[in-house]
């Protein structure tokens, strides 16, 4: 049963801000839809699959609450806020959630009413993120090990009302900061996700060595922006969920806007250079940058750095925009050699990988956002992450055009996602189904038009 609270000024603090979210949850939009929406139709129709129940059922009546949830005074309380909507959305389990904090402890009838609540996150009417999320404070997660860089653990493993206060901040409020160096802090960004559709011209890589995934949000967008869209849920209580696919399934993580400054007060990583009080800045490709150091911590990322560690700078070791693709999309990916790139045309999501050794133009070993390809003139045209302007005078930064037989001699592979996407942009001409391999001495032109 719930018992009397416990006289804690913290505990006090704790509750009286997941309440407040709540509320301010409850009162604006509904939880878990999306967050951009394009004007037309189709677009608005299409992003509704995100964050929608995976189940409703209205029938739930108050009597399955008695009889299948332990904890009586959760379980009417579970009950009324069901009854408001005949489903329970985020502020309800935010609500939830606080009452059990509030009581002072989680003893076995608590933990277990917690539990049953999420294993019928469908028949009560869970969003999926909600669901995901509920399911990693109440079931545990490997990310659960720390929170703020101090030892935590899953709620089974030592259950108190500390350890789910700071799981559901953990989740639910972003407030578990990825580590960063000692020479840089955190500041409250300013600014909005999207202005209009996401765009390739929105990237703009820091200081991380992220580019196989900051390469692979850029071609996302510019092939279908929709897809972006449809990874963001905004909380409108200064939080934004992020979806990740693992293995055909989504995973969920929350950030807030706390994101990291050098000395002087600027970005220092996705938007490098720009000031966190702006409120013309565009944050959706930062916000994913972080929630993908906060992903590295559950331990099935495969990057350069240290996995199940929560940390920007692990992600910002190197990696593979093989794996990348996929986990933005969902999609099956292949990495193979530059001849792939005939399959752009199709509708294929394409990131290029350059050499060791390169003209000083182009940055080695990196990925870059394949914008075109044009058979006819034996052109490939690559968008570079670290966006449009930089302080390298001699690097190619935004967008530009290569020949064919220097984008073989200066790049190695091509990773490429093997389904293809709805909606295609920059499609390319005249693509053989087997290109040639260009010599040195070779007319590009000529020697893939003679291929055709």
């Amino acid at each position: 049963m719930i018992r009397t609270a416990q006289d804690s000024a913290s505990k006090l603090a704790s509750v009286t801000a997941l309440l407040t979210v709540a509320v301010l949850t409850a009162s604006s939009v509904v939880a878990g839809e999306p967050v951009h929406r394009d004007a037309t139709h189709t677009q608005t129709a299409s992003l509704k699959t995100v964050g929608q129940p995976s189940h409703r059922n209205p029938s739930v009546s108050p009597e399955w609450f008695e009889r299948q949830l332990p904890d009586a005074d959760l379980a009417r309380f579970v009950a009324e806020r069901y009854s408001e909507h005949h489903r329970l959305q985020r502020a309800d389990m935010l609500a939830i959630f606080a009452m059990v904090v509030e009581s002072g402890t989680v003893d076995d009838e608590q933990l277990e009413t917690l539990r049953r609540i999420v294993d019928n996150a469908g028949r009560l009417g869970m969003a999926t993120n909600v669901a995901d999320l509920a399911h990693k404070v109440v079931f545990g997660d490997p990310a659960n090990a720390h929170f703020q860089g101090e030892p935590l653990g899953n709620l089974n493993d030592a259950p108190s009302a500390e350890t789910l206060d700071k799981l559901v901040k953990k989740w639910f409020l972003g407030q578990d900061l990825p580590k960063i160096p000692a020479k840089y802090h955190y500041v409250k960004a300013a600014g909005k996700l999207f202005d209009g559709p996401a765009k390739l011209t929105d990237l703009h890589q820091g200081e991380l060595g992220d580019c196989y995934f900051i390469a692979t949000l850029g071609e996302v967008a510019l092939r279908d922006p929709q897809q972006i869209s449809r990874i963001f849920i905004d909380n409108h209580d200064g939080t934004v969920t992020v979806r990740f696919m693992n293995k055909n399934k989504p995973y969920y993580v929350t950030v807030d806007r706390q994101l990291p400054v050098d000395s002087t007060g600027r970005f220092v990583y996705e938007n490098r250079g720009d000031l966190p009080n702006n409120p013309k800045n565009i944050l959706w490709v930062t916000l994913a940058e972080k929630a993908l150091a906060q992903l590295n911590e559950s331990g099935w990322l495969k990057t350069a750095g240290k996995s199940g560690e929560n940390s920007l700078t692990e992600i910002g070791a190197g990696g593979r925009s093989q794996l990348a693709v996929s986990l933005v999309t969902g999609q099956a990916t292949n990495r193979d050699d530059l001849k792939s790139i005939g399959s752009f045309a199709k509708g294929e999501l394409e990131i290029a990988n350059s050499k060791k050794e390169v003209p000083n133009f182009l940055v080695p070993h990196h990925s870059y956002v394949v914008v075109d390809y044009n058979a006819d003139r034996g052109e490939v045209t690559l968008f570079n992450p670290w966006g449009l302007h930089g302080n390298k005078k001699d690097i190619k930064y935004g967008q530009f055009t290569m020949s064919w037989t220097d984008f073989w001699a200066d790049f190695q592979n091509i990773d490429h996602a093997q389904h293809h996407l709805a909606a295609g942009g920059g499609a390319a001409k005249k693509i053989a189904d087997n290109l040639p391999t260009p010599k040195a001495e070779a007319n590009p032109v000529g020697a893939i038009a003679a291929a055709q």
